[in-house]
C-alpha cells in the first residue's frame, strides 16, 4: 500500500519495537481509507494513532503517547504501519534468514560461540583500556549491539532455534549487567530489547524448554552477580510473562488484603509489579486482564473502587479525551469532597474546573469556583481577586469582596488588594498596625536574625510596605510616614561604617524628600549626623547633598 521508503523516517530501534508490537497483536480498531488510517495501539496504556495519506504515501503521523508529543515518530506509529503492510513483516523475516546464510534447525556449538565472540568484540570495540564505555561512545555502542542482537536472535527464532536465541540474549544481558557504561538510557534500551526477545523465544519454545528458561530467570533474579536495577527486568519477566494463573490469583489475594485495609482512604498503597510501581488497585486490574476477566467484570471492579484518587483520575482522563465536560465536572466536584484533606489535590481540581468553565463560557460557575478557591486555598493573588471582580455585577461585588477580604491573612496580599480597590484607610491600618502571621516570620528567619526579635521584623515589614504604597498615603499621612522612616534610619546611621549602609541612609533620605515636611526633616537629620559623626568622612560627604 505504501512506498517502501517509509521506514527511512523511523529510527531502527523504533521500527524494531513497532514490529514486535504488531506481531504481538497490539494494534486494534484498525481503519483505513484513501486519505487516513486510524488505530488503537495497546500497551501499558492505550494510544490512538492517526496517519494522513497523500496518494498512498504517509505525510503526517500523530499519536497520543508522550514520546510522540515531543515531535518524534514512535513505536505505536511503526506498529500501525506494519499492521497495514503485512508484506513488510514477511520481507523482514526473509531478510533475516538470508543474512549470513540460512540457519539450520540444529546449530553447531561452535557457531553459538562465534555469536558470543561477536558480542564480546562489539563490547571491546567501545571499551577503553579499563573496560569503561564513555558517554560519547555509549550511543554508538547501543546501536551496534542492538542491531547485532536483534538480527541474530531473530534469525535463530525464525529457524526454530529458540534455545540458542535465548542463550545469546541472556549472554548479552549478563554481560551488560557487569559492564561499566556512562549511561544515558542505553542500558535500559538494550535490556528492553532483551526483554522483547525473551518474550518471542518463550512463546515459540517447546514446553520443556520453557521450564528450563523459567529456572534461569528464577536463579538470576536473586543472583548477586546481576546488579539490582537489572534484576528488575528479570523480576518483571517472571511476574508478567512466566507467572501461572495460580500465581496471579495468589497475588490478587495479597492485593485484596492491602486494598481492604485502605478502605475509606483515597490514596491506595503502591507496589512494584514488573518494571512499574503502581497502586494496588491498578495492579489488581492488570492481573484480572491477564486472567481473562471480561471487560464488564473489570469495569465493575474499577467503579467499586472509585474512592481511590487514581481510579477517579482514570475516569477524568477518559471523560476529557472524549470531551464529556459534564461528566468531567461531576468527577472533579466529587473529588473535591473525597480529597478534601489534600490541599494539593484540591488546588488541582479547582484549577481544572476553572479552566473548563472558562473554555465553555460558563461565567457564573467560573465566578463561583474562583471565589471558592480564593477563600479556601493558599497561593492566591491580587490577579485572582481582580478576575472575580470582572465576573461580578456591580450589585454582587460588595458581597464577594467582603467574603474574600475576611479570608486574607497575608499582609502583602491584603495591601495589594486594598491598593487595587483604593481602600486607603484600610491600607494605612494594614501597614502601620497590621501584623504578619508566624508563617511569614518562619519564611524570613534571616530578618529575625538581622533585627534581633519579632518586633524588629514587624518594623522592617512596615518600612518595606511603605516603600511600595507610601505614595498612595502621602496626602493624608505624611507625618506618620516620615516618623516611621526616621525611626528606621536613626539606628542605621548610628552604626553605619561602610558604603552599603551609607547607600541605604541616602536612599531613604531622598525618598523622604517627596513627602510634605520631608525636606525640613531631612536637612535637620543631615546636619545632626554631620556634627555627631565628624570622623566618618565618606558619610559626611554624602550628607552634604541634603544641606
Amino acid at each position: 500500500m505504501f512506498e517502501k521508503n517509509w521506514k527511512d523516517t523511523f529510527e531502527n530501534r523504533i521500527l524494531r519495537r513497532g514490529l514486535l508490537y504488531c506481531r504481538d497483536g497490539k494494534v486494534a480498531n484498525l481503519s483505513k481509507s484513501d486519505k487516513k488510517v486510524t488505530a488503537l495501539v495497546k500497551g501499558t496504556s492505550n494510544y490512538f494513532v492517526e496517519i494522513d495519506l497523500d496518494d498512498g504515501t504517509p505525510v503526517e503521523m500523530y499519536c497520543t503517547c508522550p514520546y510522540a508529543a515531543k515531535g518524534e515518530k514512535c513505536k505505536h506509529m511503526a506498529a500501525v504501519m506494519y499492521a497495514i503492510n503485512p508484506d513488510e513483516d514477511q520481507e523482514n523475516k526473509k531478510s533475516n534468514r538470508k543474512k549470513k546464510g540460512q540457519c539450520a534447525n540444529e546449530l553447531d556449538p561452535a557457531q553459538l560461540l562465534q555469536f558470543k565472540d561477536d558480542v564480546d568484540m562489539i563490547f571491546r570495540q567501545y571499551e577503553d583500556r579499563s573496560g569503561f564505555i564513555s558517554y560519547f561512545r555509549a550511543m554508538d555502542f547501543q546501536i551496534d549491539i542492538e542491531r547485532y542482537l536483534y538480527d541474530t536472535a531473530s534469525r535463530l527464532i525464525d529457524s526454530s532455534l529458540e534455545v540458542e536465541a535465548f542463550d545469546l540474549t541472556t549472554y548479552v544481558f549478563l554481560k551488560l549487567s557487569n559492564a561499566a557504561i556512562d549511561d544515558d538510557g542505553q542500558i535500559s534500551s538494550i535490556a528492553s530489547l532483551c526483554y522483547d526477545l525473551w518474550k518471542q523465544t518463550i512463546k515459540a519454545a517447546p514446553q520443556d524448554e520453557r521450564s528450563k528458561m523459567k529456572k534461569w530467570f528464577l536463579k538470576y533474579s536473586k543472583d548477586e552477580s546481576v546488579i539490582d536495577y537489572m534484576q528488575d527486568y528479570l523480576i518483571s519477566f517472571i511476574e508478567e510473562e512466566l507467572a501461572t494463573d495460580d500465581d496471579r490469583r495468589a497475588r490478587m489475594d495479597e492485593l485484596d488484603d492491602v486494598i481492604e485495609k485502605a478502605a475509606g482512604k483515597t490514596d491506595c498503597p503502591h507496589f512494584r509489579f514488573g518494571l512499574s510501581y503502581d497502586p494496588a488497585v491498578v495492579i489488581r486490574m492488570k492481573l484480572m486482564k491477564m486472567l481473562a476477566y471480561s471487560d464488564e467484570e473489570i469495569e465493575e471492579y474499577r467503579y467499586a473502587h472509585r474512592n481511590f484518587t487514581v481510579i477517579r483520575q482514570q475516569y477524568m482522563d477518559e471523560a476529557e479525551e472524549v470531551g464529556d465536560w459534564n461528566k468531567l465536572i461531576a468527577l472533579l466536584q466529587e473529588s473535591k469532597i473525597l480529597d478534601a484533606e489534600s490541599t494539593v489535590k484540591l488546588r488541582k481540581y479547582s484549577d481544572k474546573l476553572i479552566d473548563i468553565y472558562h473554555d465553555t463560557g460558563d461565567e457564573e460557575n467560573e465566578k463561583w469556583e474562583r471565589y471558592w478557591s480564593f477563600r479556601n486555598l493558599e497561593g492566591r493573588s491580587v490577579g485572582d481577586f481582580c478576575k472575580i471582580k470582572e465576573l461580578c455585577t456591580d450589585n454582587e461585588w460588595p458581597e464577594y469582596k467582603s467574603g474574600m477580604l475576611n479570608k486574607i491573612d497575608d499582609r502583602d496580599l491584603l495591601c495589594e488588594v486594598y491598593s487595587s480597590e483604593q481602600m486607603l484607610d484600610e491600607l494605612y491600618e494594614a501597614i502601620f498596625y497590621g501584623h504578619d502571621d508566624k508563617r511569614y516570620a518562619l519564611r524570613n528567619r534571616y530578618y529575625m536574625q538581622y533585627f534581633g526579635d519579632e518586633e524588629g521584623l514587624q518594623k522592617a515589614r512596615t518600612i518595606k510596605l511603605l516603600d511600595r504604597y507610601g505614595f498612595l498615603l502621602a496626602s493624608d499621612h505624611a507625618p506618620d510616614i516620615l516618623a516611621a522612616y526616621e525611626a528606621w534610619i536613626r539606628p542605621i546611621a548610628e552604626t553605619a561604617r561602610n558604603n552599603a549602609r551609607y547607600d541605604e541612609i541616602t536612599d531613604y533620605l531622598r525618598r523622604m524628600l517627596h513627602y510634605d515636611g520631608g525636606r525640613e526633616l531631612v536637612k535637620s537629620l543631615a546636619k545632626e549626623w554631620s556634627i555627631s559623626y565628624p570622623t566618618r568622612n565618606v558619610m559626611v560627604q554624602r550628607l552634604k547633598e541634603f544641606l
